[in-house]
This record gives structure tokens, sequence and C-alpha cells, in this order.
């Protein structure tokens, strides 16, 4: 169930999906599942579940899981109330943006949409989301501690 809606802005969204990037970044990669062992590539899937499942737990809507397919590359991001949020793009050389939460996803459209569904991790096998919770919890502890 997802919670009220609460109001966001996308300086806020940004700061939040920076955070975990670098919490991600942070993270031991022995601990993580073997899609992190190059991030940010191949690791657009996970780690945008992961960090759906963050926004939620800071109060945000519930975002979409986006997949993608542009030639024979595949991608996957989030979309939230317009916008887009995509913490793993710079492993595309010709992404062109620095920022993670883009008003306009202009590059984002040459991937041509595959699936948009409700970015929860509860939503596969047990194993795998066995898998994605352990990750999320080492990630996690890498965020800065709040007041």
């Amino acid at each position: 169930m997802d919670q009220a809606p609460v109001d966001f802005h996308l300086e806020d969204l940004e700061s939040l999906a920076a955070t975990f990037r670098r919490a991600i970044e942070a993270s031991d990669r022995r601990s993580l599942p073997a899609s992190f062992q190059h991030f940010p590539r191949g690791a657009c899937d996970d780690a945008s579940l992961l960090l759906a499942e963050y926004l939620f737990r800071q109060g945000l809507p519930r975002a979409q899981r986006v997949s993608g397919k542009r030639g024979e590359q595949t991608h996957v991001w989030l979309e939230l109330r317009g916008m887009t949020i995509d913490i793993t793009a710079d492993q595309f050389d010709d992404y062109p943006e620095t920022r993670f939460v883009l008003s306009e996803a202009k590059w984002h459209v040459q991937f041509h949409p595959v699936e948009s569904r409700a970015a929860e991790i509860v939503k596969f096998d047990s194993h795998t989301t066995s898998t994605l919770r352990r990750a999320y919890t080492v990630i996690t502890t890498k965020l800065p501690a709040t007041e």
C-alpha cells in the first residue's frame, strides 16, 4: 500500500538520489549482489529497485520501474510524478547529464519502453526479494546519520 503523497521538489529528490548513489559506491561490493560488481554498469535494475525502496521509506510515493531497449542495450530507471530518476545512466558513454533526477528525460526517450510497473522489491520470488533486502541493508548502513 502506498503512503500518502507528500510535497517534494526536484532538488530534494536529487539530493536523496545522490545520497543513495554515494552509499552504494561506499558499500563493500563483495556484500552486494553480482549486478553491483561493476557499478553503475549492469546494476540499473537492482539499483533502481533499491533506490525506489529508499525513496518510499523517506515518505515519497511509490515510483514506477521503467525498462527500455535501445538496439541491443537495455536499461532500467524510475519515474515519479513526471520526473525521471536514474542513478546508473552514466554507465552509458553518451549520457549527457550530471544530475540523477530530470524533469525532461530527453536522453531516456531513445529507449523504447518494454515495461512499466510499481518499483517494489517484494514483487519477485523469495530468493530475489531476500537478496535485494540484504543489499538494501548493506547500502543503508553507508547512509549519513540523520538528526
